[in-house]
């Protein structure tokens, strides 16, 4: 039985979770879904007015457009109130941007066989922009956020059409 694309929603929580977190509705948020030692890896790209960045986990590099997600304020809230997520590919984020109609801007992970089927389809996503592991840990990622946040951002989960999903996508 073909379910879709199972995803957790937090959309109704999005204007709270931006007061939660003193987000303007001008400002432009994003969320590095990174932990650790990958959040370390990662530079930001150079500092640009009204936007910000909130990290999972406390970064490394401090800088005044970068904050992680307050006590309080749970991850998926913090998804929900960002204009675009960073990530790795693994399918609970990809889920979770489904869900809830953010756009993706992806790096490749290393040693998960499942990720080359999660990159098929994600190269069919006008939502979803692939960035390279050393443009990220460079900092030259503006082009990339800017034409992911640019692009139609994908239609959330719960407001599909009636007879999603589609039949076979090839993809299994």
């Amino acid at each position: 039985v073909a379910i879709g694309t199972a995803g957790r929603d937090a959309r109704a929580r999005r204007r709270c979770a931006r007061d939660a977190l003193g987000v303007a509705p001008t400002e432009r948020l994003v969320l590095l879904a990174f932990r650790g030692a990958t959040l370390s890896s990662i530079a930001l790209p150079p500092m640009r007015d009204g936007w910000r960045f909130i990290a999972a986990t406390p970064a490394a590099e401090q800088r005044g457009d970068l904050a992680p997600i307050p006590a309080g304020v749970d991850f998926l809230d913090a998804l929900a109130a960002s204009d675009a997520v960073v990530a790795k590919t693994g399918y609970g984020i990809l889920a979770d941007c489904a869900a809830t109609g953010r756009p993706l801007l992806w790096v490749s992970r290393e040693g998960f066989p499942e990720d080359r089927v999660l990159e098929a389809w994600l190269a069919t996503q006008t939502w979803a922009r692939h960035v390279d592991r050393a443009a990220l840990a460079a900092g030259a990622w503006s082009e990339q956020l800017l034409a992911v946040v640019s692009a139609p951002p994908p239609t959330p989960l719960g407001d599909q059409p009636a007879d999603w999903p589609p039949a076979h996508t090839g993809v299994r």
